[in-house]
């Protein structure tokens, strides 16, 4: 109102309905879509000027949420993983909308990829939230785990019974896993002879043939951490020797 005469009034109309005499130096228009506010003043002689207007779309409902979660998650079930890799599901982006995500309650950061890694250990809070084109902010969402990057300890493994202690050679076919080490919730594999891993259920195990054998053992935290593997190497004999041969002498 900086060009209002001295003396004059001035007028509005919101949408090309009849005009209202103004008093403030603003008004709130009502409803969504595009709306057309029209202004003009009217000097002390009656004349009336110009009117100058305004075209704009109002638009004030927040864009819909969008999601966040792991990727390849191996906390499905327990909140626990070793994936620091959060993915960003983008789908529900509006268009020309932007999106910021936000690390454990942090200041929000301005998304450029449609997926983030976290640093640290422990717990891990990650949340994601778009702002349409009208500034409108959308509801976030969010999604907690435990990040745990740490490999468990190294289960031990043994011939039972070891007759094989100093020649690395023995009769038995029973091998020993040491389990006591075992993680809460974790599981255990082995391997024989460098085969396929398999996953664990018993403390032992015996194997199979004659001459050299390998047994490893190994053990998966709840986070997906896969243990350093141990081995023990012997060879297996089960042949009984050739009988000897006695006799009179003379």
């Amino acid at each position: 109102l900086t060009a209002l005469e001295e003396n004059a009034t001035w007028q509005y109309s919101l949408n090309g309905t009849d005009w209202v005499t103004g008093t403030e130096s603003s008004v709130a228009v009502e409803g969504e879509g595009e709306k057309t506010v029209s202004v003009r003043q009217i000097d002390v002689a009656g004349n009336i000027g110009e009117a100058s207007s305004v075209t704009f779309t109002l638009d004030t409902i927040a864009p819909s949420a969008l999601s966040v979660s792991l990727n390849g998650d191996t906390a499905a079930t327990d909140g626990i993983t070793s994936n620091r890799q959060v993915d960003f599901d983008l789908t529900a982006l509006e268009e020309n909308a932007t999106w910021q995500y936000s690390l454990n309650g942090t200041d929000w950061v301005t998304g450029t990829e449609s997926s983030v890694a976290v640093e640290g250990e422990g717990e891990k809070t990650v949340s994601i939230r778009q702002i349409d084109v009208a500034g409108n902010v959308g509801e976030s969402s969010s999604v907690t785990f435990t990040l745990d990057t740490i490999a468990p300890t190294t289960l031990g493994v043994s011939i039972h019974q070891d007759t094989a202690a100093t020649d690395g050679i023995t009769s038995n076919r029973q091998i020993d896993f040491d389990l006591t080490a075992l993680e809460e919730n974790a599981t255990w594999q082995y391997s024989l002879n460098g085969t396929d891993w398999i996953a664990g259920t018993e403390s032992s195990v015996a194997v199979e043939g004659e001459g050299e054998k390998t047994v490893s053992v190994r053990q998966i935290d709840v986070a997906g951490n896969i243990g350093e593997s141990s081995s023990v190497t012997f060879t297996v004999d089960t042949v009984a020797p050739s009988a000897l041969s006695v006799s009179l002498n003379g």
